[in-house]
C-alpha cells in the first residue's frame, strides 16, 4: 500500500507536495507525512540543480560590484565623449557647455553617448548580458527566470530608456538617485530593473 501511494506521489508537483502534506494529519498518518516530506524534499533539491536555476545559486549582484562596474563604464564612455563634444564645439570648457544647457547640447551628448555606449557594449549584452564594467566584475544581467534577456531589455528598457528620463535637467538627477537607492531593498533591483524585468548576479 505505502509502495503504490509512494509511486503516486512521485509524479506530483512541488506545489501538489506541499498542499498534500499541509492536508495530511501527522499523527493519524505519520508514515505517509514522512514519504511526502522526503519526496518534497527530494523535488526541491532537483529544482535547484537544473540548469534554468543554476545561476541564482550564485547569489545577487552586491551593491559595491554594481557600482564599480557602472563607474568603469561611465568613465570608458565618457573619454570618446568629451573628445566627440570637443570637436563639434570648438572648445575644449566642457564645463561651460554645461553651464548654458540647451535642448540642443543635451540632444546631442544623449546621443552621441548612446552611440558610444552600444558601440562598446552592444556585442556583450547581446552574447553575455554584461558591459564591459561588468564583465571585469564578473557580474551579468538575466531576466527573472535567470535567462539571457533579449537586447532590446537589456539596452532599450534597461538603459535607453531610464537615461532619457534622467537626462531632464534637475528632476532627471532625483530620478536617477531614486533609481540607485531601489538597490537597498532585498531583491537588489533599482527601478531599471523592474522596467527592463531583470535583475544582475554573480557570473559562473
Amino acid at each position: 500500500m505505502n509502495e503504490e501511494y509512494l509511486q503516486k506521489i512521485k509524479r506530483y508537483t512541488v506545489e501538489e507536495l506541499q498542499r498534500v502534506l499541509k492536508s495530511i494529519d501527522k499523527d493519524t498518518y505519520p508514515e505517509r507525512h514522512e514519504m511526502v516530506q522526503n519526496e518534497l524534499a527530494n523535488k526541491l533539491h532537483e529544482v535547484a540543480l537544473e540548469p534554468e536555476h543554476l545561476s541564482s545559486l550564485n547569489g545577487l549582484a552586491s551593491l559595491g560590484e554594481r557600482v564599480v562596474a557602472s563607474f568603469i563604464d561611465a568613465f570608458i564612455i565618457s573619454i570618446p565623449l568629451i573628445i566627440i563634444l570637443i570637436c563639434l564645439y570648438k572648445t575644449t570648457d566642457i564645463v561651460e557647455l554645461q553651464r548654458n544647457i540647451s535642448f540642443s547640447f543635451l540632444l546631442t551628448t544623449f546621443t552621441i553617448g548612446q552611440c558610444v555606449y552600444v558601440l562598446f557594449n552592444g556585442k556583450l549584452l547581446l552574447r553575455y548580458g554584461q558591459t564591459i564594467g561588468k564583465q571585469l566584475m564578473k557580474i551579468k544581467i538575466v531576466d527573472i527566470e535567470n535567462n539571457l534577456p533579449k537586447f532590446h531589455r537589456s539596452y532599450g528598457f534597461r538603459y535607453f530608456i531610464p537615461n532619457l528620463i534622467y537626462s531632464i535637467p534637475f528632476a532627471g538627477k532625483l530620478l536617477s538617485l531614486i533609481d540607485l537607492l531601489f538597490i537597498y531593498r532585498k531583491d537588489r533591483r533599482c527601478i531599471h530593473d523592474h522596467i527592463a524585468g531583470t535583475k544582475v548576479i554573480k557570473a559562473i
